[in-house]
Order: structure tokens, then C-alpha cells, then sequence
């Protein structure tokens, strides 16, 4: 029975043939931002982790894995697809940031094929649940990357409502997603890791029958400044917050454990415990996280950003209490689960890693040759043998505006300094020589900043993005049957682009040009327009960014959702004279607000129908909340009227003013112009003008409707 099922899963290694009375298992756990030193089995002597440690004695560690990045994105871009970052094209964002961020256009491509793609097509049941960070669109969720079942947050714990704004973006609440639907917003991070784990637990348990695959990304420790956890590891820890979640890491790795020894599946499950990369050390004040004995962080090409601790236990099949120095990296993951599971990783395409198999079972020698140390697009290092070199790259080449940094080439001899302390470049020049010309096949395949390699393959990209929110919270409501020049309804331009504002066109206060005004406008994040503008001209004059109807209007209700980032001080102009400030509290506590402390109503206007200035007697409109919040705003207006002669016969008046649907102005007049030669007929019209000033402005569901 036992050749039959070797046989039909061809499980044959080398000499030794292997046979499994089953498909095995396997448990993937990968935390976020961990360090080398953080765990005990690891060095550290400050964080308690008992599960892991006995999870070492029992299993191998390797204490030369890699990860194909030192920062998130690019790091589980590889090791769900067995290739460098560079290779898939997720070795940056569609921004060119470092990871993936909220409504990104850019994901890994659904043409990829992901460890779970391999396993489901081996019968196995696949669930994820944690941070997935490689796409936060419909059609890069797991659960179109071969998942079964995803629950989690699908980028970092970090990129919420109130610290988008300081980039100029506009993030939803941290959403917690099932499958494709948000079902809570914004999460508590400090519960997701019980979360997860009541989820894998579950998982495990009606799956117990059948082969499965659980990958566990968890979100922690995270990239925030403090750490999360449990109100209950934070009371008994003795390291403080960061000290508390490696702890309930553990915990939850336990009860992994646990409940795979109580199914009797224990000789039937590979469990693997390791990092994205390393701990982010100078982010946390104070800084936690430990990379030692290594050198450099996450984000860095140093070992601390790419060598992170790895355990993997299977009773009966992986030798206990044993430890590897050899180098296996995450890519190698998918093509020996794939062999492991009867069968094959993919061959219509090159993938980079390898079958590490023996490595993990015989303690034989890495399959590789060389390790390539890409951070954002630039190769930064190359390691063959025991050797590793530091290029000499322009580490500002990705900034044209800065002059440029050239790094110090730099040669360690990994057995002998793991900890990168002794440059011995200029003792062996032979060495730095070789390295050079591996560093130059990997620019000539995976490309450079600024090359575009022979084997790079396209990332997935959506041109209409969404923004991931509650049901019932769409970013695009209903509009009247009889509304105009809207706003928001699924435009889907390209960034920096206003050429489709259907019924709007953008403008500037300095006399930009047309090209320059319309990229302060930006109408992708989540099917809602977003004014931008730039600190500055050349002359130091602030660049205001408007967009203003094609149409003019007089009588007329205004509708408009907008949420403003931090120190906006935006506005609405109403026939382009009139506005309506709308204006973030800049910093000031919401119970000490003055009446005269965020927004009002000025007229603008002199006979020339030019910007007037501040003015009038209008009162001041005490009617904003802090940024990072929708509100809505209903202006309700009666244009001045004139005579045929240019005298006017009635004032402007802002009938009633809303704001979230409560009134706050009623029948307030505005007295300026006293007259307007230029004007003939009876009453006054002009566009609508929305202002984005002093940073960003998203507005939703804006409707104009003309009164009778």
C-alpha cells in the first residue's frame, strides 16, 4: 500500500524513497515585521515564547532563510509565487512606493500561480487568514489567488482613515474583510491575532479529513509605532506592548499545535514559523524589535532586513532538535510543498525557487548558487557561497531631485562575519570582480531602477478602483433623476489626470496651465474625485487646485460629501464668488473649537468678476469636524438679481446651509456687489468652484439641481 501511494505521488528523493500514508498538511505562519533575535529559540532572552521554542526542539531551524525583500509587499509577493518580487513586477507600488497601499491599482497579477493555486489543484482545501498586502481589489483578494476562504485585513494595520491624509491619500477605516466583503470597519487591531487564530483553529478542525493548506500571516508586530495585542497579554507582559504580542504570537502558534495533536494529525502536518522581515527598529519609540546579533533592519539591504528565523516541525519526516546553517529562501517554499503534496510547481514559467526538500529531511547542501538583495527596484547586494557584496548604487537614483548618494562597496564574508562588521573589499578584489558580473546577470533578467529585465512579467493593474468599506457605505450613492454636473460616479481616471470630469474642468489660482492644473486633480481613490494642490509656484505663491462646473448656475441646491485631510482649508464657491468653507479644525481639539474657528461664508466678487477677497458680513460657519471623516454639506441658494441697468435689486442669500443634515444657516444675505454693470436680465448665474487648499479633498456624491 505504502509503494502504491509513493508511486502516485512520486515522492521520490535521491536515493531515499518517502512515503506518506496521506497528502500532508501544511501550516504557513508569517508575522509581520519580526526580528531575527525576537524569539527565544533565536536568542532573544526578554520575550517569553515557550510554543516556538518547543516547537524547535522538535522540528530544524534554519538560521540562514531569506525572504525576497526586507519589506512587506515584495516579501509575500515571493513567497506565495516562488519568485523574486522583481520577476512577478511587485517589487514597488503602482506609486512607486515601497509596499502596496490602500485603493491601489496595482496587485499581483491573477495570472500568477500561488502555492495555494498549486495545492487546490491537488485537492487540497486552502484558507488565509491575516494580512494579505498584495492587492486590496476584488481581483487580487486570495480568494482569487486560489484561497477557499480569506479573512483579514488586506494591507498593513498602519494604513488607516487618519494617517492616510498626511501622504495626500484618502484610506477608508481599516477594514476586515471576508472573502470579498467588509465586515467590520475600522478592525481593533489589538484583536486580530485571536481573530486569526480562532479562525485557523476552525479551519483546522473541519478540514481534519481532508489535506489543507493554512497560510497565517499575521498583522503583527506590525508597522505601527506601538505594537497590538490582547488587553490580557499586555497586563502580564514584562516587555511592554511589543513584548505582549510576540507573546500572544506564541500563544497562538500553541494553540496550532495543540489542536493538531488533539485531531491525531500531527505526522500528517508540516508546520513553518517565520518572518516577512525585519523588525523596523527605529519606527517604535522606544525602539523594539530585535535583528540581532545582524546587522541593518527591515528596509535595509543589510542581513537584519532579509535573514529572518524560520522553525518548521513535522513529527517522523523533519529531524528534531536539529539546525541548519544552509541557504533556503521563501521562494522555495512553493515548489516543496508542491512536490510534497504529488505535485509540481509550475513549468510554463520560470519561477526562482527550488525544491529544499533534502535540505529540510538530510541536512544536504542549498541548492543555490546565489541570492539577490532587490529593495524597491535597485539590486542592492548579491550573496554566493559565504560571500556577500554591497553594490555601489545610487542609493537616490528613484529621486532625480536629489543628488546623488553612492553606497560603499562593501565585501563580508558571511560564515566567518554574519554580522557584516569587517569590509574585506579591498583584500580581495578578485571577489568583488565575480560578484560584480553576477550582479550583472540578475540586472540583465530581473532588471534594475530604471531596466526593465528579459524575464520580468506584469504585475495586475484595475484602471476603477474601489475603496474597501461596510456594505451600506458605498462610495457612490443614488443622485436625483434631475442632478448635474456630478461628481464621484465611478469616474476612473488615471492618476493625475481630469480629462473625463464629465460636466467639471480644473483651474488654478496662479495662472497655471491647463496641463499643470489638471494634475492637482485626481478622481481613482475609490470612485470619488480628489482635489489636489502643490505647496508652491516658483514665485512662492500658494497653487490652489479647483475644479469647477462647465455650467453656471443661480437658484440652485448644492449636495456634496467630502472628507477633508489634516490642515485642509478648502472651500466652495458658489457662482464662483460666494463661499463656503469648509475647513479641518488644523489640530485643535474638537471641545475647544471657537465659533470662529473652522469655516464660513465670504464673498468674492468685484466688477470685473474677479476674485474680490475676503469680505462681507456674512457670518462664519462653525460646521467641520476633524480630517479623516465623510461629511456632507446641502447649500441651498437664491442668486443676486439686477436690473437691466446693472443695479441690483436683491442679494445674494444662502437660503439654508446643512451639514450632516442639520441646519446651521438660515437666510444668510450677502450684501457684496452693490452693482454689476456686466450683468443684464434679471438674475445673476456662475459656476460652481470646489477648492482644494493647504492638502487634499475627496468629494463623493456631489449633485447641483436648479430650483424653480
Amino acid at each position: 500500500m505504502q509503494l502504491r501511494i509513493a508511486l502516485l505521488f512520486g515522492l521520490v528523493f535521491h536515493s531515499c524513497a518517502i512515503t506518506f500514508a496521506r497528502q500532508p498538511n501544511f501550516v504557513l505562519i508569517f508575522t509581520d515585521n519580526l526580528g531575527y533575535g525576537d524569539i527565544g529559540c533565536f536568542g532573544s532572552t526578554v520575550n517569553r515564547t515557550p510554543n516556538i521554542d518547543q516547537m524547535a526542539r522538535e522540528g530544524l531551524k534554519l538560521t540562514s532563510f531569506y525572504v525576497g525583500s526586507s519589506v512587506c509587499t515584495p516579501s509575500r509577493a515571493a513567497i506565495m509565487t516562488g519568485c523574486y518580487p522583481m520577476r512577478v513586477n511587485m517589487d514597488i507600488s503602482g506609486t512607486r512606493r515601497v509596499v502596496l497601499q490602500p485603493v491601489a491599482q496595482k496587485g499581483l497579477a491573477p495570472s500568477e500561480i500561488t502555492i495555494a493555486d498549486v495545492l487546490k489543484q491537488q485537492g487540497y482545501a486552502t484558507a488565509c487568514f491575516g494580512k494579505w498586502h498584495l492587492g486590496d481589489q476584488p481581483q487580487f483578494l486570495p480568494t482569487n489567488q486560489g484561497f477557499d476562504r480569506y479573512l483579514g485585513v488586506p494591507y498593513s494595520e498602519d494604513m488607516i482613515a487618519t494617517t492616510g491624509p498626511r501622504l495626500g491619500e484618502m484610506w477608508p477605516p481599516l477594514p476586515l474583510m471576508r472573502d470579498t466583503t467588509v465586515i467590520d470597519a475600522p478592525v481593533d487591531p489589538n484583536r486580530l491575532t485571536k481573530l486569526y487564530t480562532e479562525a485557523a483553529v476552525d479551519f483546522i478542525q473541519q478540514n481534519a479529513e481532508q489535506p489543507f493548506f493554512l497560510y497565517l500571516p499575521h498583522a503583527v508586530p506590525g508597522s505601527s509605532v506601538e505594537a497590538f495585542a490582547s488587553e490580557s497579554f499586555r497586563e502580564r507582559s514584562q516587555s511592554g506592548t511589543y513584548g505582549a504580542c510576540i507573546e500572544e504570537l506564541d500563544w497562538s502558534t500553541g494553540e496550532i499545535l495543540k489542536t493538531i495533536r488533539q485531531l491525531g494529525i500531527d505526522e500528517h502536518t508540516m508546520v513553518i514559523w517565520t518572518s516577512d522581515n525585519g523588525a523596523f527598529q527605529g519606527r517604535r519609540l522606544p525602539p523594539h524589535g530585535q535583528n540581532t546579533p545582524l546587522r541593518g533592519t527591515g528596509g535595509s539591504g543589510y542581513e537584519g532586513g532579509y535573514r529572518v528565523p524560520f522553525v518548521v516541525r513535522w513529527p517522523g519526516h523533519i529531524p528534531a532538535g536539529a539546525s541548519s546553517d544552509e541557504l533556503v529562501t521563501s521562494m522555495d517554499l512553493l515548489p516543496t510543498m508542491a512536490k510534497l503534496s504529488g505535485g509540481q510547481a509550475p513549468d510554463d514559467r520560470k519561477i526562482d525557487g527550488m525544491d529544499v526538500w533534502p535540505v529540510l529531511s538530510q541536512n544536504a547542501e542549498s541548492p543555490h548558487d546565489v541570492f539577490y538583495y532587490y529593495l524597491k527596484t535597485q539590486l542592492r547586494a548579491v550573496r554566493s557561497g559565504d560571500w556577500k557584496l554591497h553594490l555601489p548604487v545610487n542609493l537616490s537614483a528613484d529621486r532625480p531631485s536629489v543628488k546623488p548618494i553612492f553606497a560603499e562597496i562593501q565585501l563580508y564574508d558571511l560564515k566567518n562575519d554574519f554580522t557584516e562588521s569587517n569590509n574585506v573589499a579591498d583584500d580581495h578584489p578578485e571577489i568583488v570582480q565575480r560578484l560584480m558580473k553576477v550582479a550583472d546577470k540578475a540586472r540583465e533578467e530581473l532588471g534594475d531602477i530604471h531596466r526593465v529585465g528579459t524575464g520580468q512579467r506584469p504585475a495586475g493593474w484595475v484602471d476603477n478602483v474601489i475603496s474597501q468599506r461596510l456594505p451600506g457605505l458605498p462610495s457612490v450613492r443614488g443622485y436625483p433623476s434631475d442632478a448635474k454636473a456630478i461628481v464621484g460616479k465611478g469616474i476612473g481616471l488615471a492618476r493625475w489626470s481630469a480629462k473625463s470630469l464629465d460636466g467639471w474642468k480644473a483651474a488654478s489660482s496662479v495662472g497655471l496651465d491647463v496641463d499643470d492644473a489638471k494634475r492637482m486633480v485626481v478622481s481613482t481613490v475609490a470612485g470619488d474625485a480628489v482635489i489636489h494642490n502643490l505647496a508652491n509656484d516658483p514665485n512662492g505663491k500658494q497653487r490652489d487646485a479647483y475644479l469647477m462646473s462647465s455650467d453656471e448656475f443661480g437658484d440652485m441646491h448644492l449636495h456634496l460629501e467630502y472628507l477633508l485631510t489634516e490642515g485642509s482649508n478648502s472651500g466652495v464657491y458658489v457662482m464662483g464668488r460666494y463661499e463656503l468653507q469648509l475647513r479641518d479644525s488644523f489640530g485643535i481639539p474638537q471641545e475647544e473649537l471657537d465659533y470662529n474657528d473652522s469655516g464660513g461664508i465670504y464673498q468674492h466678487w468685484d466688477e470685473q468678476r474677479e476674485p474680490k477677497g475676503y469680505g462681507g458680513t456674512a457670518p462664519r460657519l462653525n460646521a467641520s469636524r476633524p480630517a479623516g471623516e465623510w461629511e456632507s454639506m446641502d447649500i441651498v441658494f437664491r442668486a443676486p438679481r439686477f436690473d437691466p441697468s446693472g443695479e441690483k435689486t436683491s442679494d445674494a442669500t444662502f437660503v439654508e446651509v446643512k451639514h450632516n443634515g442639520k441646519l446651521i444657516h438660515e437666510n444668510v444675505r450677502c450684501t457684496e456687489p452693490t452693482r454689476a454693470p456686466q450683468l443684464s436680465g434679471e438674475a445673476a448665474r456662475g459656476p460652481i468652484v470646489i477648492q482644494g487648499n493647504h492638502g487634499p479633498v475627496a468629494l463623493r456624491n456631489v449633485w447641483i439641481r436648479d430650483l424653480e
